[in-house]
């Protein structure tokens, strides 16, 4: 206790000499901060229960319209998503059909050239 000696008050209660030193420091009461309040609607009053009413309705409404649309929106992109897979299957059975195609056109053209005597392209 020799370090701190010097560093805390002269005790000459009861009481511990930490304790005195920290309720020096800190006040007893403690105010909280006060938030900013926003305006609340009169329950009582008929006039806030039909607009709160009101908001509530307006809310439910364009959640639904939300919900709506995006049905429409998540049903088009499987439209899309189908179309996109059909275009890709034609693109394959296509790539598919030049690739057979190409030999037997070959072989022709090569014919062609023998006849004529001439070199192939």
């Amino acid at each position: 206790m020799k370090k701190f000696k010097n560093y805390l008050p002269e005790n000459n209660s009861e009481e511990p000499a930490v304790e005195t030193k920290i309720e020096s420091v800190i006040p007893h009461s403690v105010e909280t901060p006060r938030q900013p309040t926003a305006k609340v609607p009169d329950m009582e009053s008929a006039e806030s229960v039909d607009a709160m009413v009101a908001t509530l309705e307006d809310l439910r409404e364009q959640t639904n319209a939300l919900r709506a649309e995006k049905a429409r929106m998540v049903e088009s992109e499987e439209q899309l998503r189908f179309k996109v897979e059909k275009e890709i299957e034609a693109q394959k059975h296509g790539i598919e059909g030049l690739k057979a195609e190409i030999p037997a056109l070959k072989q022709r053209c090569e014919k062609f050239a023998a006849l004529l005597q001439i070199p192939v392209c």
